[in-house]
């Protein structure tokens, strides 16, 4: 029996994962070991302690490394994690802010000023509503809970400001001392009425961005280290497709309606409407749907500092 080499995969707990976590898709040569990791432990344990073969990071943070010359992995175009992120947006119920545009010159709090998520909406609110992010004062905190003290992460040329300890963004805005917050979780106030998402129409707003720009935002990526890469020049080819093997899987799976598998009583309705604006594939891996919101979101990345150039594609994704 021959043995397989180890590929040990740091990565958060997905449907389109769970076909290579319980064996339905393999590689010939290599044992892929899916490893369930809280997102945040898994950068030190690529970059810093080499423990992972592949990773799940955020794709901001690869292109900050890439910037500074010590990534020591390349990317690999499986967008595990994608998603339009108007929703993140919130205001107090009682906000005199009813559109991107009154965000002008307001005070807005993010949990890192360098965030993914927080990198796609201000570039989003650039392109469509003309909102500079140096027209903004930015606070940086814990969005909700205690937070301890926080590094200073800003380019020159932006106003911002950093919580104290115990201070967090959610408490800010419920005082009034900031107009917005922007939350990839769903803050409590939110659920008891005293925020409100900017954007009301989530489906509508949404259709409108992707027809217009041809994006859906890439949150997350896969990285494959750099010793594996040229130990084997077609592994990372072969890695993409055993991802997009198993993505297919669970897009698959979600026809069935005779039983769901997801926790989502609407689920029939959900999978319909991302059908008709992205496609049958609607979560698409690779470069050829990709392209365009790479593109844009290294244009973002440089425009508002976290990369002193823009990135090719060819430089993030060397392989494809």
């Amino acid at each position: 029996m021959t043995t397989k080499t180890p590929l040990p995969i740091g990565c958060g707990r997905y449907d389109r994962l769970r076909a290579i976590e319980d064996g339905r898709v393999a590689l010939d040569r290599y044992d892929l070991q899916i490893n369930v990791m809280p997102l945040g432990q898994i950068p030190p344990a690529a970059f810093d302690r080499r423990e992972l073969a592949l990773a799940e990071v955020s794709t901001g943070g690869f292109l900050a490394r890439l910037d500074r010359g010590d990534a020591g992995y390349v990317g690999i175009p499986a967008f595990v994690s994608l998603g339009f992120r108007h929703d993140c947006i919130y205001v107090r119920s009682d906000s005199r802010i009813t559109k991107p545009q009154d965000l002008a010159g307001a005070l807005i709090g993010v949990p890192e000023y360098f965030g993914t998520t927080g990198i796609w909406l201000r570039g989003m609110l650039q392109d469509d509503a003309g909102i500079d992010p140096k027209s903004v004062s930015w606070w940086v905190g814990p969005i909700e809970g205690a937070g301890g003290p926080i590094k200073p992460n800003h380019p020159p040329g932006v106003t911002c400001a950093y919580a104290k300890p115990g201070e967090s963004m959610t408490d800010l805005l419920l005082r009034g001392e900031l107009d917005a917050i922007f939350a990839h979780r769903l803050p409590q106030p939110f659920r008891d009425g005293r925020f409100r998402r900017l954007y009301s129409d989530l489906e509508a707003t949404e259709r409108a961005y992707y027809e217009a720009s041809g994006c859906v935002p890439l949150l997350h990526m896969f990285v494959l280290r750099d010793d594996c890469r040229n130990a084997d020049p077609a592994l990372p080819g072969q890695v993409l497709d055993a991802f997009t093997r198993a993505k297919d899987i669970a897009l698959q799976d979600l026809n069935e309606t005779a039983v769901y598998a997801t926790s989502l009583p609407s689920l029939t309705q959900a999978v319909e409407r991302s059908r008709s604006l992205l496609g049958e594939d609607f979560w698409p891996y690779g470069m050829a749907r990709n392209s365009k919101a790479l593109a844009t979101f290294a244009r973002y990345c440089h425009e508002q500092g976290l990369t002193r150039r823009q990135f090719e594609l060819d430089e993030m994704f060397p392989d494809f």
